[in-house]
């Protein structure tokens, strides 16, 4: 059982390692600090978790794949009012993307509005103050 960047302190994550030990499986644990289950392991190595498994892939001989982050964003527009949330991207549960928002509308060339700096959690609801006439 291999752990990393883990204090081995917050149940139940912590049970799983514990029980490999007690059950005379080989436990490893790649820490910065010392964790309470030191004595259990028969390998502890303190050091930034990359760096580890950096040396690990190399010593397996398997490449380490370019890592993607892939963001979803819905933005809906009803009358005058803009949301704009996080998606996860394989489903539709909205989770905190943007802390902080600033809206700025224009028609073609004239500048029409400016937010202040909005915030918001899992979603930024904003109603846009501008008249459809002008």
């Amino acid at each position: 059982c291999l752990v990393l960047g883990s204090s081995l302190r917050i149940p139940p994550a912590a049970y799983v390692p514990q029980t490999v030990a007690e059950r005379g499986g080989k436990l490893a644990i790649g820490n910065l600090q010392l964790t309470p289950m030191a004595s259990l392991a028969q390998l502890n190595i303190h050091a930034l978790c990359d760096d580890l498994m950096r040396g690990l892939m190399a010593k397996l001989d398997i490449p380490i794949p370019e890592w993607e982050l892939h963001r979803r964003v819905r933005i809906t527009i009803q009358k005058q009012k803009i949301k704009i949330m996080g998606l996860d991207v394989d489903q539709d549960i909205p989770y905190t993307l943007f802390s902080r928002v600033r809206i700025f509308v224009r028609q073609g060339t004239l500048f029409k509005y400016e937010s202040k700096q909005l915030t918001g959690r899992e979603f930024i609801e904003h109603k846009i103050p501008v008249n459809d006439s002008t």
